[in-house]
């Protein structure tokens, strides 16, 4: 049993130093990773009674809506309703697992192993973090593409509500569970210094909410330099964080951000919030089908302009309202808010506060970005509040041995497919990278990958060729859900090239507002021999632009 619990926790924390992986689901090795996790966490319930909570059977009916939308045609892949049922049903699992864990260990010891978990991969993840930022290069680190470090994440906002948890995680095993000043201290140094270098303004956003937390619950700390260790942590971080340029000009490294740009920089998420406001008044109903932003934005580029191609609304609440429409956005929303109250009411002790702390790490980052589009994110979200609704006397039913058996057996036959199929459909979609705008393609057809298939069609596809209606809705399809520049312009080709005026005309416009282009409507009969456009380039691992949500 411990073998399996240490290999469970080995893929869970390689997770966050595996790195990205390459174009088009970026974040394959975490995702494969997690999912291994919980499905081998199944078998450490063999035999074990576990009950499931009532309160939160309506995620399992969430779990259904992709599917559901696809059969109305509202969601376009088999693959997106797919993969989007898995990571649903995945952060139901894992809040089933942190309901039931108190059968492997004690609740309050279950809490105390998180608090490890996260002190030491906040550690290693900021000791990554400062290499980055002194130019130290190794190959198990990733280098540094622009001048916020980011371990090995690839995205520094990431980094930081990490680091957060692992901060809140060092405090609560200094404050609960009374470990040496010397031990803990350094570890905030380090963890700090590492934050304040991310240059995040989620961590603002997530300091003033713990503030507020500290002030309304009125948290009285058993040991007396508790709150001086937090407010010394505190003025380091806002001493480097103001003087991080000095720093970085003294020791001759990469120049970070200034603060003035870091500070007014964040009004762009209004302008980009605004647009789906917008978005929302054109499919106030049903929405536009489950992770599916980018359609939202692509349909209303024309009537409102926000540049460039959005996976996500970066406001977890807001992407869901667009996904299925307002009534049953608003419906999820309370429900969650619902939820979150329930436990609130029954947060009693030390050990209940530090786990909905790390909740709110995570909650509040999902206001401002998409984390919860992440595994090492959702999945450990779902298993605090697991953890918090065990004493908050909820109603359950049980779950069958059967049940257990049948699920683990599914679930490992579905995992080695989809890993077989997806290292089998990044050969093809390489393959068709080298054929680009050739029109020779593999004609191979996948039900689990059924927008990869798309995707090499129409990367192999000759602009100046006939095609057939249904043909053409499947290239409109598989670009309006990855309206990348290429994807938009080629596709006004492909429309001019078959004599369909209105729709070539409307995507080079839609290509030229949304990426801010100049381009003249005559270059759509200017056929590129070249494959100037460096397709290939996107299968190769790139962290030039590591901020972009997976592509699932």
């Amino acid at each position: 049993m411990k073998i399996i619990i240490f290999i469970i926790l080995f893929c869970f924390g390689l997770s966050y130093f595996i790195g990205v992986s390459s174009f088009p689901w970026l974040s394959s090795s975490q995702d494969f990773l997690w999912f291994l996790g919980l499905i081998l966490y199944l078998g450490v319930f063999y035999q074990k009674e576990v009950k499931l909570p009532k309160i939160i059977l309506p995620v399992f009916l969430i779990c259904l809506i992709p599917f559901i939308q696809f059969i109305f045609g509202q969601v376009y892949f088999l693959s997106t309703a797919f993969f989007s049922f898995c990571f649903v049903f995945g952060f139901l699992v894992s809040l089933f697992y942190g309901y039931n864990s108190h059968h492997l260990a004690d609740k309050n010891k279950i809490i105390q192993y998180i608090a490890y978990f996260f002190t030491l991969i906040g550690l290693i993840s900021s000791l990554f973090a400062i290499a980055q930022w002194l130019q130290i290069s190794h190959p198990y680190i990733l280098n540094l593409s622009h001048n916020r470090p980011y371990a090995n994440l690839g995205q520094p906002n990431h980094l930081a509500t990490l680091l957060m948890m692992s901060i809140c995680s060092v405090v609560f095993l200094y404050e609960r569970h009374g470990y040496k000043w010397f031990l803990c201290v350094p570890l905030l140094v380090l963890d700090t210094y590492a934050l304040a270098l991310t240059q995040s303004r989620t961590t603002w956003v997530i300091i003033i909410i713990l503030l507020t937390v500290y002030v309304f619950k009125k948290i009285n700390f058993q040991r007396a330099s508790t709150a001086k260790i937090i407010f010394l942590s505190l003025a380091l971080y806002v001493f480097l964080f103001i003087f991080n340029a000095e720093i970085a000009e003294y020791l001759k490294l990469v120049a970070p951000i200034p603060l003035e740009d870091r500070i007014n920089g964040g009004f762009a998420r209004i302008e980009m919030w605004k647009h789906m406001y917008y978005a929302i008044m054109q499919h106030p109903w049903f929405g536009y089908g489950w992770f599916q932003t980018t359609i939202a934005q692509f349909e209303g580029v024309l009537l409102f302009k926000n540049e460039g191609n959005l996976s996500s609304a970066h406001n977890i609440m807001i992407d869901l309202i667009l996904w299925v429409g307002i009534p049953f956005g608003i419906l999820l929303i309370f429900y969650s808010l619902y939820l979150i109250k329930v436990i609130i009411c029954n947060i009693k002790t030390t050990d209940e506060l530090y786990v909905f702390i790390m909740m709110l790490c995570i909650l509040v980052h999902a206001q401002l970005e998409y984390p919860l589009y992440y595994s090492y994110f959702l999945f450990p979200l779902g298993f605090f509040v697991g953890v918090l609704l065990i004493n908050c006397n909820v109603n359950t039913i049980s779950i069958n041995e059967k049940l257990k058996q049948v699920t683990f057996l599914f679930s490992i036959i579905f995992y080695a497919l989809i890993f077989q199929q997806y290292d089998q459909w990044l050969t093809n979609l390489g393959y068709a990278s080298g054929m680009e705008n050739t029109g020779q393609s593999q004609n191979k057809q996948s039900v689990i990958f059924s927008q990869f298939a798309d995707r090499a069609e129409f990367i192999v596809a000759k602009v100046d060729k006939q095609y057939a209606e249904d043909k053409l809705d499947s290239f409109e399809h598989y670009v309006v859900s990855q309206p990348s520049y290429y994807n938009l312009f080629k596709m006004a080709q492909i429309f001019y090239f078959n004599q369909d005026w209105v729709k070539a005309n409307y995507y080079f416009e839609v290509s030229n507002a949304l990426y801010n282009k100049k381009t003249l409507f005559k270059d759509l009969s200017k056929i590129d021999t070249h494959q100037s456009n460096n397709i290939a380039s996107l299968f190769l691992k790139k962290h030039d632009d590591l901020s972009a949500p997976n592509m699932k």
